[in-house]
């Protein structure tokens, strides 16, 4: 009926059948994994959905099973889902409660993430600095649980905050 719903290829995923599946379904972290996989099915249509999913569905299954690194990633799914949408601001709240939710549990991918999606809102946010302050969060979290792809994109980001100071040495250094 489903086909495989967990990653991020979800090209051939039935929403309509998913969306139906998902209530009836009894394992609590089915269910959340599903509602994952339909936001993430979601993402790029409807942002406001995948927000949406997040507040009623992903969070609430997440809190019924009581993991604390489930509902930090809801949150974050929630504050990205805002920035998408350019609300910057609103994202803010989602991020620092998605945190204190990955601190308690030692989930470092999902904090540095958070650290990350902070940095993006703060640049877009003209406030540069506290932008390059997440980013160094994000940064020194990637060190202690190493993710190449993740350090290329902080630096990346880093980077273009140089950048748009005009601190060419520096952006350079972090392009490098």
């Amino acid at each position: 009926l489903l086909g495989s719903v967990s990653g991020w290829g979800q090209a051939n995923l039935d929403v309509d059948n998913l969306e139906a599946a998902i209530p009836k379904m009894g394992d609590l972290r089915e269910q959340w994994e599903a509602y994952h996989d339909l936001a993430m099915a979601k993402r790029l249509s409807s942002p406001r959905d995948v927000f949406f999913i997040g507040k009623d569905d992903l969070l609430r299954v997440a809190q019924e099973m009581g993991s604390d690194s489930l509902i930090a990633d809801s949150y974050t799914l929630m504050g990205t889902a805002k920035i998408v949408l350019d609300e910057y601001n609103e994202a803010m709240p989602y991020f620092t409660e998605g945190l204190r939710y990955a601190k308690r549990s030692r989930y470092l991918a999902i904090e540095r993430r958070i650290h990350l999606n902070l940095g993006t809102a703060f640049f877009e946010l003209d406030n540069i600095a506290q932008g390059k302050a997440e980013m160094r969060k994000a940064l020194a979290l990637s060190e202690e649980e190493p993710n190449p792809r993740g350090q290329e994109h902080i630096f990346n980001n880093l980077g273009v905050a140089y950048e748009i100071e005009n601190k060419l040495d520096s952006a350079l250094l972090m392009l490098e």
